[in-house]
């Protein structure tokens, strides 16, 4: 038979693999809840970078709105200057056709200049005027997204 001293032994080396196994167990779970919380403190970080991000986002999409109002109301000012400067060209006279009559043309202050003529340089001038509303827009949507650092 097995005699008492080998029970106590047995009994003693099956208390001390419990003991063992829940301090292995409780370790684990130390772990675990550690790995949680600093699991739980990244995803927060992500979190509010990614709402910081749409938030820089959000504000340079409204300022290149404000932008592109503007520029539009630019756009529409030259516009209706440009209609109006050719309602007054309309009673101008057409180009002068003959030699003689275009070597009586007195100087170069615009007032003998013809009708067509004088159209297209509106025309022109119009269109480097929106030309520089867009440019300035651009300019400034730069500024905006680079923080004016060049």
């Amino acid at each position: 038979m097995i005699d008492a001293a080998l029970l106590r032994l047995i009994g003693v080396g099956v208390l001390v693999v419990a003991i063992l196994a829940g301090y292995a167990a409780w370790t684990k779970h130390e772990r675990d809840i550690g790995a949680a919380g600093e699991r739980a403190k990244w995803v927060a970080a992500q979190a509010a970078q990614a709402a910081a991000d749409k938030q820089a986002s959000d504000a340079l999409a409204e300022q290149a709105t404000l932008l592109r109002k503007a520029r539009d109301a630019e756009k529409d000012r030259i516009n209706s200057q440009l209609a109006d400067a050719l309602g007054m060209l309309r009673n101008r006279p057409d180009r002068i056709v003959s030699v003689a009559a275009a070597a009586s043309c007195a100087g170069a202050t615009g007032r003998e200049l013809s009708g067509p003529d004088a159209e297209f340089l509106v025309r022109i001038a119009a269109e480097g005027d929106r030309l520089r509303a867009e440019v300035a827009e651009l300019r400034a949507w730069v500024d905006a997204v680079t923080g004016g650092h060049k």
